[in-house]
């Protein structure tokens, strides 16, 4: 199945969850870093077995694929989610969905 947010294969379920270009980007990441293939934008990082390590992974491809650096307390205080880190990407860099978009096409 190719994933209809950013053209890459997707695990199963992964483009209906995603409900914008940057939770299809985050959804991505997470499916590799975790090494998992269920996960939807309300599950949040510790609850999918991630650790400090797997936060740190994320935070790397985050900053690869958007060009913003989210907080590690994200990952591991709030326990965070796919939708609220897509959430602080938008607060800090507003038009970092687009660029991803431009780049994957």
């Amino acid at each position: 199945m190719e994933d209809s947010i950013n053209g890459n294969p997707a695990p199963s379920g992964a483009a209906a969850s995603a409900h914008t270009e940057t939770e299809g980007s985050l959804l991505q990441i997470w499916f590799e870093v975790l090494n998992i293939d269920q996960i939807s934008i309300h599950d949040d990082f510790l609850g999918l077995g991630g650790d400090s390590l797997a936060a740190m992974r994320c935070i790397n491809r985050i900053i690869a694929a958007f060009g913003v650096e989210v907080p590690l307390e994200l990952f591991l205080l709030e326990s965070a989610t796919i939708a609220q880190v897509a959430s602080e990407i938008a607060s800090i860099h507003p038009n970092a969905g687009q660029s991803v978009a431009r780049a994957n096409a």
